[in-house]
């Protein structure tokens, strides 16, 4: 109880409000995660078909191919990472549900990886016919989070008040 009261809590209700609020957000978390992976997954996908589409002689071979992309994805998922949590966290503190949010978080985070790596002005001066359909691909990720995580974003705030 001593850490509650230094932590602010007055009475035995806020006490147990915030150890309800501290279950709520630990409850979330996985589906948050799982959101994350799906949306990953999706994103993968949506960039192995954009790619099948773009050269078809690579549908003789389609199980490497797959594994060249899953590579890819590993390492933009991975750098991707820090972008997704600070949207989700904004997401989740302002109680954010509508879709476009998370399109457009997805969008962004498809584009961090090659920001990071100084290829995103690179491909703008190159091709920068790929950078719509990068970004649709980041969107489509986001749409996925939000199918399963982000339509609950702010719901443990919610059901403390």
């Amino acid at each position: 109880h001593e850490e509650d009261r230094q932590a602010g809590a007055r009475s035995d209700d806020d006490r147990r409000a915030r150890r309800r609020m501290k279950r709520k957000l630990i409850a979330h978390i996985p589906r948050m995660i799982i959101g994350y992976a799906a949306a990953g997954l999706v994103a993968s996908l949506a960039l192995a078909m954009a790619d099948f589409i773009q050269n078809p002689e690579k549908l003789e071979k389609p199980l490497m191919h797959f594994e060249q992309i899953g590579t890819i994805s590993l390492g933009m998922l991975a750098l991707a990472f820090p972008v997704w949590l600070i949207c989700v966290i904004a997401c989740e503190i302002n109680s954010a549900r509508q879709l476009r949010w998370y399109a457009l978080a997805g969008a962004i985070a498809a584009m961090f990886p090659l920001l990071f790596f100084g290829l995103l002005f690179e491909m703008l001066n190159r091709a920068p016919w790929l950078l719509p359909p990068l970004m649709l691909i980041g969107a489509t990720g986001g749409v996925t989070y939000w199918a399963i995580a982000g339509r609950k974003a702010g719901s443990w705030k919610r059901e403390l008040q």
